[in-house]
């Protein structure tokens, strides 16, 4: 969805479903669902009751707001758009020759992927075989990404590595969300404040200033 110079209007291009004026329809983001209602639409700059898909289209939605769009996001019928952080999917692993990797990837693989409009960080995890090797195919590997996204069977995507496509794959099946922390990957875990009183700060630059000072006189080894 790409945003363009009036209040609340945007463009869209459909890629599936059916639309109609005055329809209720959900906007997808990281944080959760909004719900809006289609007012108007216009297609090369022809006011039209209804979009099908393969359409781009200019819509006016009443109840949203500009800042909470941004591009790339789905708009939908209501339940229509579900949003996960788990899945499985069938994956093959790009050679080197074919502008891949040149070693192999075990469980646990995260990086970039780019699936249609989104582009999230995800984590491939497997159980057989223990490592996947360049060139191999994979039946059956589970994903998780770092927030949940709008998927659906049969949705292609990519894992890049710097500007490299090092995997390639297809979604075959939605899970239930993972409910999982990982640690530097969607899980920051807070640091602990600490506070420090006037007198300590003093005290400590003046060790430091010590230190740095006795660095600077001290005389060269020969």
């Amino acid at each position: 969805m790409t945003l363009i110079q009036f209040a609340n209007a945007f463009v869209i291009a459909i890629t599936f479903a059916r639309w109609q004026r005055r329809s209720e329809a959900t906007s997808t983001s990281h944080t959760g669902l909004i719900l809006f209602v289609v007012v108007l639409k216009q297609v090369f700059c022809k006011s039209v009751p209804r979009a099908v898909a393969g359409d781009h289209c200019g819509v006016l939605l009443r109840g949203l707001k500009r800042e909470f769009v941004d591009r790339g996001m789905y708009i939908g019928v209501p339940g229509q758009l579900p949003l996960t952080d788990h899945c499985a999917a069938r994956l093959y692993m790009l050679s080197a020759a074919e502008g891949g990797r040149s070693k192999p990837i075990m469980s646990g693989f995260s990086n970039l992927a780019y699936i249609e409009t989104y582009t999230v960080a995800a984590r491939v995890e497997f159980e057989d075989p223990p490592m996947v090797m360049p060139g191999e195919l994979v039946d059956r590997v589970e994903l998780i990404f770092q927030k949940p996204v709008v998927l659906r069977e049969g949705q292609q995507f990519v894992i890049r590595e710097t500007r490299h496509t090092v995997i390639s794959g297809i979604i075959t099946e939605l899970l239930a969300e993972s409910g999982r922390e990982i640690r530097g990957f969607n899980y920051l875990p807070t640091k602990r404040m600490t506070v420090e009183s006037n007198v300590a700060m003093v005290r400590r630059k003046k060790v430091e200033k010590l230190k740095n000072r006795r660095q600077v006189e001290k005389p060269p080894t020969s």
